[in-house]
């Protein structure tokens, strides 16, 4: 082989690994996601209250990292759970997500909006 051909070969495979590191450590990540079934009737008012509420939270808890949101949408061809609302906070570490956990911001958003929740589900990866 000649020395260009060696070089370029050593280029690619820096290239490479680079991508794989960066991917890898940016999957390293802890994502939250959680979402909530309103109960029947509620106001659009209230829902727009807890969505407003959630989003603020980034502003509380510095151990967020990113967050994004929006409404759970059904789709014909694959079956989805029945959720009105996603949340996806994601954190640099699990510690994070159990300080936000237990943040006094976090439990007050709980138990002020608590009453208008059918149900949720939450997920960690």
């Amino acid at each position: 082989m000649k020395k260009t051909d060696l070089l370029m070969m050593a280029v690619l495979l820096v290239a490479i690994f680079s991508v794989a590191f960066i991917t890898h450590k940016k999957d390293k990540m802890f994502k939250h996601v959680v979402c909530f079934k309103f109960k029947e009737g509620i106001s659009e008012e209230a829902k727009q209250k807890h969505i407003q509420y959630f989003a603020s939270l980034k502003d509380s808890i510095p151990e967020i990292a990113a967050y994004e949101a929006g409404p759970a949408e059904k789709v014909p061809y694959e079956k989805t759970a029945d959720y009105d609302y996603v949340h996806v906070v994601t954190f640099k570490t699990k510690e994070d997500s159990e300080k936000y956990f237990h943040h006094p911001a976090h439990q007050r958003f709980i138990q002020v909006n608590k009453e208008s929740w059918a149900g949720a589900f939450v997920i960690n990866y």
